[in-house]
């Protein structure tokens, strides 16, 4: 027995939580007007004055944080046409954020914490992973790897000798293990929420092979760098310490909300980053970054505090070894292979992937997949212990000389290591690490287009949702008529619905069928759907369920090129297919059944 339901699924708490919200989005200063604004920003580069070249100088990492002496805008993000889609599936969530279009983050999103904490949002998770799913605790070595738990980078587990370092958690000693300036790691949850005594080891692990990224990075180029982490010591060992902070359950779910609980708890100190593990499923990571070039101590990347967060679905060394090169300085929108975007095209590297809003195309310099655990390939953009005179990091700022970081003593092998590279392009797309999507300000299911469709009755009942998103929500008794068409494409899988789409490029997606369609089931049911799409495209498929606050991915499929099937079965309530374009663009046709 099915119907349609105009009463939205909502507790009554959410309800007027949303109502204030949409009160709050009509003031000149929401979300929406500031995106809107943002878009008339010229585009470009910074002014001419906001770069300052200077005499190289490290400070002693020991030497407390000072203050910065310029206060540089970052070089402007270009802001496309898809500025606002969000990819909640992968972790792209915008809430919090706002474009800045003037002060140090312009071009960047600002926090609203302070007056200059600027990120350039979030990093979507790699293909296969799932933000969703909690990543279990350290209890093998290829989990422990820098990347082992990344399955986009798979091939990139760091050598034996790397991992037993890594599994003891043990980093290099430097100092009381406090002062000056540190790295310092935050295991972050939710009030009722506490999985502290369970991931402490995993979280030193991770940290663990956080150092051994940048350190191994560094060799590439003679030299030795370490994550001056705060420390403490167990049987005779410097580990991590790990900090056991609560929030509240309001301000896990973004960003700005955490930072803001996290200072006023007294983690705001400028001779501080932050390594937040937060046991929540709302990000892959995201970061911090202020993207300044100047060249010398008085870089604000040399400063705290910074914020480099990795959700419990991407817990893991390379997520938060990303992060933290946000804090650090990487990637500046001014470096040889910048994305223009806080990133980097020249594969493959840690910090690098096609990025939003303009999703640039990837080449192979270094092809070497372990480079996808590895910084700065080619050390031509943002990490080199040794730059050749007059080079880009020669004048400009160079993460390998931030003060967070330490330089062993004379005792430290400089054996340099090298990566083989290449200057063809690939012949076939690039598998990135991370693909971004764009911002928005709101926590609702966007609307997109209505495709084209020829649906067949089925025993669901359909009807058009608002322009939020949301499902619908008045009752009229009413059922779809039935409808078939000579015109009707080929039904992958021999289902008996058919729907048709086309996706733009990397990033768009459709929600099917008919966009705006939401369906509902009074009863459980079981879902298939077969996806084609254009050859030499890689296009994802994803089902969805509304939990009365957000719509939450229930099954997918992900696999390689644009053939994808899902099975599902579940009870009642409203669910919705997405289609999305991980690679490439084109027309696809969708079949569903629903039983």
């Amino acid at each position: 027995m099915t119907g349609i339901s105009r009463t939205p699924p909502l507790s009554k708490r959410f309800a007027l939580r949303l109502a204030a919200a949409v009160a709050v989005a009509a003031l000149p200063a929401a979300g929406v007007v500031a995106l809107r604004a943002a878009t008339d920003v010229p585009q470009g580069s910074a002014p001419a004055d906001a770069l300052v070249v200077q005499e190289a100088v490290r400070v002693d990492a020991a030497t407390p944080a000072g203050k910065p002496s310029v206060r540089k805008a970052a070089d402007p993000v270009p802001l496309g046409p898809e500025a606002v889609r969000p990819n909640p599936e992968r972790g792209l969530v915008y809430r919090g954020l706002r474009r800045a279009t003037k002060g140090p983050c312009v071009g960047l999103f600002a926090l609203g914490t302070t007056s200059d904490e600027c990120t350039h949002g979030p990093d979507a998770a790699p293909k296969g992973v799932d933000v969703d799913t909690r990543v279990p605790p350290v209890n093998d070595p290829e989990v422990a790897a820098p990347g082992g738990s990344d399955a986009e980078v798979a091939e990139a587990v760091a050598p034996d000798a790397e991992l037993a370092a890594a599994v003891t958690g043990a980093v290099p000693c430097d100092g009381d293990g406090v002062s000056g300036n540190r790295v310092e790691v935050l295991y972050v949850h939710p009030e009722g929420t506490d999985r502290y005594a369970t991931y402490l080891n995993s979280f030193r692990t991770w940290a663990a092979g956080i150092d051994t990224i940048y350190d191994e990075s560094a060799k590439e180029t003679g030299g030795s760098r370490h994550v001056r982490f705060v420390t403490e010591t167990v049987d005779g060992t410097c580990v991590p310490t790990v900090a056991n902070v609560t929030v509240s359950a309001s301000a896990i779910g973004n960003f700005s909300s955490t930072n803001k609980e996290l200072q006023a708890q007294g983690f705001n100190r400028r001779d501080r980053k932050y390594v937040i593990f937060a046991d929540a499923d709302v990000y892959c990571g995201i970061g911090s970054f202020a993207g300044d070039t100047t060249k010398g101590a008085s870089n604000r990347s040399n400063f705290g505090p910074s914020y480099g967060r990795s959700d419990s679905g991407c817990w893991n060394a390379t997520t938060a070894a990303h992060e933290l090169g946000h804090n650090l300085g990487a990637v500046n929108n001014d470096s040889p292979n910048t994305t223009g975007s806080g990133h980097c095209v020249d594969e493959y590297d840690i910090m690098c992937y096609s990025d939003s809003p303009d999703y640039p195309s990837m080449v192979v310099k270094c092809n070497d997949r372990a480079g996808d655990s590895r910084l700065d390939c080619n050390h031509d953009d943002y990490y080199n212990t040794s730059p050749a005179p007059g080079s880009y990091l020669a004048t400009s700022f160079n993460v390998a000389d931030n003060v967070f970081l330490s330089v062993p003593g004379a005792s430290v092998t400089t054996t340099t290591t090298t990566r083989t590279t290449t200057s063809s392009r690939p012949t076939t797309p690039v598998t990135t690490s991370r693909v971004t999507s764009s911002p928005v300000v709101t926590t609702l299911p966007p609307t997109t287009a209505s495709p084209t469709s020829t649906p067949v009755t089925t025993s669901w009942v359909t009807s058009v949702g608002p322009t939020t998103g949301l499902p619908p929500s008045s009752t009229t008794g009413a059922t779809p008529t039935a409808t078939t068409s000579p015109d009707t494409p080929p039904t992958p899988c021999g289902l008996p619905e058919a729907y048709t789409g086309t996706l733009t490029g990397r990033g768009d997606g459709n929600y099917q069928p008919d966009g705006g369609y939401y369906y509902q089931s009074r009863r459980q049911a079981t879902m298939t759907a077969c996806l084609s799409g254009p050859d030499v495209t890689d296009f994802d498929l994803y089902l969805s369920r509304w939990t009365g606050r957000s719509w939450r991915t229930v099954a997918r499929s992900i696999a390689t090129g644009s053939a994808e099937s899902v099975t599902y079965t579940g009870g009642r309530g409203y669910y919705r297919w997405t289609v999305r374009s991980w690679y490439g663009d084109g027309d696809y046709t969708l079949g569903l059944q629903r039983r």
